[in-house]
């Protein structure tokens, strides 16, 4: 909707009879994509992408020691033991450690 012409009695245009200028402005018209125009994933994209897949994997197995470790957790989250600053640090050096993030 063009509500430029409102304040000088021009009516409103509506999309339905918008005018032939703006005809073809979408669409076909559009520029072409450069054939050249490339993405590429580096060398690090590629292992973290590996990382979590490998992670995701062992989140679905039926191991039965994970089922244990994931009681153990919900507890502690439900006592609210996981919501201590000590809590906090221990999480926080695990993901050092382990590489998952780097401080």
């Amino acid at each position: 909707m063009n509500i430029a012409h409102i304040g000088g009695n021009g009516g409103i245009e509506r999309s339905s009879d918008r005018p032939a200028r703006t005809e073809g402005k979408r669409g076909t018209d559009a520029k072409s994509v450069d054939a050249q125009d490339r993405s590429s994933i580096s060398d690090s994209g590629r292992e973290t992408a590996a990382a979590i897949s490998a992670l995701a994997e062992r989140a679905k197995s039926d191991d039965p020691e994970r089922k244990v470790r994931i009681e153990v957790a919900l507890q502690k989250l439900m006592n609210g033991n996981l919501s201590s600053d000590e809590a906090h640090r221990q999480v926080a050096e695990r993901m050092l450690a382990t590489g998952f993030v780097t401080g």
